[in-house]
């Protein structure tokens, strides 16, 4: 036998720290050589006395091995000063004296094992058990820390969320709700909590939710997204945005995962935005700002009959003449410059004072700048006057005549200006809220993209072609910054020329975009030539011929993300409420991110505790093998029968799992059952009998407190049970055994019987099969039977 590895790398013998409470030196001598002999190196200790006991006890201890009656003390004192200390060292009782009742209840105490010491050629397998069944115990505990400990970083998540969460079940009742829900709808938790989810609904939106509802609970869909009023504490209607997630076959969840999102104030914007775009459609009598212009100016012209007017409009943040329009032999001032329209323009747009002349020339300052350089030679008198919108000034109105203009004539001219600027107004309304409405359903198109997927490539593919299209550039590419490597690599991009972008790797600190993570703020170059030729090598913009580069920094919850790249292979001014945008977007794809590095997080770790579970359970099962030499193999042979039978009987994936688990934990109950009776050659007395029959009750009581294994107690509990009645612990018959029972009791026996015992040989395959068929009925389901005829031979025995 083998014993546990203790040995350092460098392969020395295996160490034990071995304590031994023995009042008789030569039988302690005999405990140690009976290890020694097995292969083990000891560092041991003999004490005798309570005090000696209590002075020796340390937790680097890997065995207490203890004779039941000292002169001073016992074995079971000993026992009790080790767990009032609190200390996890397996304790094996080694007597000669001590009685069967006695023995039972010490392990029932908390004893690990017993032995009788004439019989000392079982304390190396012993020892090696109890050591196991302690780093399994340690393997365990570890597991359910980090199980509590990802649980409350999901819980976290959940309470700390600007969405409410809500669990709902297969009838629509709500499970579980998060604390958001008081900042969604105004409810505390318990006010929602069991109530039918649907009553919440607004009587119109309610036909659509019930059909959606109804399609995620028979499968039909994976996960949905929707807008509908829900009714809120106060007791009015509140446009959510409601994101189901289909997670009813999920036997951990088995609900639907309900997101929901106070979307009453966009909702509401959309509508007004919507009605502001309707009535300028009916009020204008052009289509936008360029073609309303010369409409103006036909006014002007049927009215003051001037030899030329101009119309432009004017950005007073960046000084420029963004659109303009003429008549006459005057040239209009769209693109130019303020400086270009002559000082003169200038100051009536920027002190909003009228000027009027009869003779520009002769009143004119001597600066050949100061007149508008869209004055024809011929011109004589001049009026302008400034285009003010809720006074704000946005432009100026022109006209020249060979004949100066009358005081009414002027005055005309400023009431067309008045009118002017409110047409223009609304056209430039119109065309912001076209703008904000084209990129509210750009975030709305990503926000739909980041909650329908969890493939980042997709979400960050379609924010990159939204952000190219609605800000009307050649190109835009996503950065990752990588923690760990402290490096930007390229995750994906659009408008690009170059195929070796995987191989970008930046540094903080190295280019443009290097800088922008280093420093944590957005930069816009306007002209990328001007930049030294070092800067721009280690980036994307390199080779591309890109003139402008804006670059954002990707932040989530302080964290950075990565930076966003937008670039352009003409001069570019950006205004305030575009470079808005494009940080907006920016914060889009950090949230993006950062919930695919959260969710893939969560997954992992849910995986890890997952095997950490399973490879505990088998370890158990190999222990119990150890045990129970004479069966070496019996746990995976009828688990791996178990799982076929299951399979042909039809049992949905998480059933079988269940199945396996129970199969690989049926005999833990044997922990419970002495060694001499367990290994006893012989036939048993009816005494041991009525012990070995309680084996499944003791894998009940062990099993049950533990969550993770209550679906699969089934198995350890009642796969002695019989068909006909007849079976143990509780004389369950037919259809009242479970269904997992029925299929495990089938490959138990004929692996038993397949098996070679001490008092007999192991059965032929025919012969076996004849018996489970003969038990139908009796012993066995006869359904189970019938599925285990179909089972190739090959595959029974292994």
């Amino acid at each position: 036998m083998t014993p546990i590895d203790h040995s350092d790398p460098a392969g020395a013998a295996p160490r034990l720290r071995v304590l031994v409470i023995e009042d008789q030196p030569d039988d302690a001598e005999l405990v140690v050589r009976e290890l020694r002999r097995a292969g083990y190196t000891l560092d041991w200790q003999r004490v005798d006395t309570p005090e000696a006991f209590e002075a020796a006890l340390d937790p680097a201890l890997d065995i207490i091995l203890s004779d039941f009656a000292l002169p001073r003390f016992n074995g079971m004192e000993a026992l009790r000063r080790l767990q009032a200390r609190g200390l996890d060292i397996p304790f094996i009782l080694i007597s000669g004296t001590i009685g069967e009742d006695l023995a039972v209840e010490t392990m029932r105490l908390g004893a690990t094992d017993y032995l009788i010491k004439d019989r000392l050629s079982r304390l190396a397998s012993a020892v090696q058990a109890a050591i196991e069944g302690r780093r399994l115990r340690r393997q365990a505990a570890e597991a359910e820390q980090a199980l509590r400990r990802n649980a409350a970083r999901f819980q976290a998540l959940i309470e700390n969320g600007a969405e409410a969460i809500w669990l709902v079940d297969q009838r629509a009742g709500i499970t579980y709700v998060s604390p958001a829900t008081r900042r969604v709808l105004g409810y505390a938790p318990e006010e929602v909590l069991g109530r039918d989810s649907l009553s919440l609904v607004h009587p119109d939106d309610l036909p659509a939710v019930r059909v959606v509802f109804e399609n995620l609970v028979v499968g039909q869909l994976p996960r949905a997204l929707m807008q509908a009023r829900l009714r809120t504490q106060r007791g009015d209607w509140g446009w959510t945005e409601v994101s189901f997630d289909n997670q009813l076959r999920d036997p951990l969840v088995n609900a639907l995962v309900v997101h929901l999102r106070d979307v009453t104030e966009r909702v509401q914007r959309e509508r007004e935005l919507e009605a502001i775009a309707r009535l300028n459609r009916a009020m204008r009598e052009a289509p936008n700002r360029a073609a309303v212009l010369p409409l103006i100016l036909e006014q002007v012209a049927a009215l003051l009959h001037p030899e030329g007017a101009s119309i432009n409009l004017y950005n007073g943040a960046t000084g420029e003449t963004l659109i303009g329009a003429a008549l006459g032999d005057w040239a209009p001032l769209h693109g130019t410059t303020v400086a270009q329209t002559g000082s003169l323009a200038l100051e009536v747009m920027t002190t909003g004072r009228p000027f009027v002349s009869s003779d520009v020339r002769r009143d004119a300052r001597r600066d050949p700048h100061y007149l508008p350089q869209t004055l024809t030679p011929h011109t004589t008198a001049l009026a302008g006057v400034p285009l003010r919108a809720r006074e704000v000034i946005i432009g100026s109105l022109w006209v020249g005549r060979r004949v100066p203009l009358e005081p009414e004539e002027v005055q005309l001219l400023g009431a067309l200006a008045d009118i002017s600027a409110g047409a223009i107004q609304r056209m430039t309304l119109h065309e912001q809220t076209e703008v904000q409405l084209q990129r509210l359903s750009t975030l709305r198109t990503i926000d739909l993209a980041i909650s329908a997927s969890l493939d980042l490539n997709v979400t960050l593919n379609v924010l990159i072609s939204q952000a190219i299209q609605q800000l009307s550039v050649d190109a835009a590419a996503i950065l990752l910054f990588d923690p760990h490597t402290q490096q930007l690599t390229y995750a994906a991009g659009h408008g690009l020329r170059t195929t070796t972008l995987d191989r970008l790797r930046l540094r903080l600190g190295e280019g443009l975009a290097g800088q922008i993570a280093a420093e944590r703020q957005m930069r816009v170059v306007a002209d990328l030539a001007a930049l030294p030729p070092a800067t721009l090598k280690a980036d994307l913009a390199y080779d591309e011929g890109f003139v402008v580069y804006i670059g954002a920094p990707l932040i989530a919850k302080g964290r950075l993300q990565g930076v966003f790249e937008v670039l352009h292979r003409a001069p570019l001014r950006p205004a305030a409420d575009w470079l808005e945008f494009v940080e907006t977007l920016a914060g889009q794809a950090a949230i993006a991110i950062d919930n695919a590095t959260v969710y893939a997080d969560l997954q992992r770790s849910h995986n890890d505790l997952r095997l950490a579970y399973d490879s505990t359970l088998e370890g158990w099962s190999r222990a119990l093998d150890l045990r129970d030499r004479e069966t070496e193999g019996h746990t995976r042979r009828v688990a791996d029968l178990s799982l076929q039978l299951g399979r042909v009987m039809g049992l949905r994936s998480e059933d079988l799992l269940q199945l396996r688990r129970g199969a690989l934990l049926h005999d833990i109950g044997k922990l419970g059952v002495p060694d001499y009776i367990l290994h006893k050659p012989g036939p048993l007395t009816d005494e041991e009998w009525r012990i070995m029959r309680r084996h499944p009750v003791h894998a009940y009581e062990m099993l049950a407190p533990i969550a993770y294994l209550q679906r699969a107690l089934d198995v350890p509990h009642y796969h002695h049970e019989k068909w006909d009645g007849t079976g143990y612990p509780d004389g369950l018959s037919g259809l009242a055994i479970p269904l997992a029972a029925r299929i495990f009791a089938v490959a138990d026996v004929y692996d038993a019987l397949r098996s070679d015992r001490p008092y007999r040989p192991g059965w032929s395959e025919a012969q076996a099969r004849a018996y489970i068929a003969e038990q139908a009925g009796r012993h066995f389901d006869p359904a189970v039977v019938a599925a285990f005829q179909q089972v190739e031979g090959a595959a029974l025995f292994k």
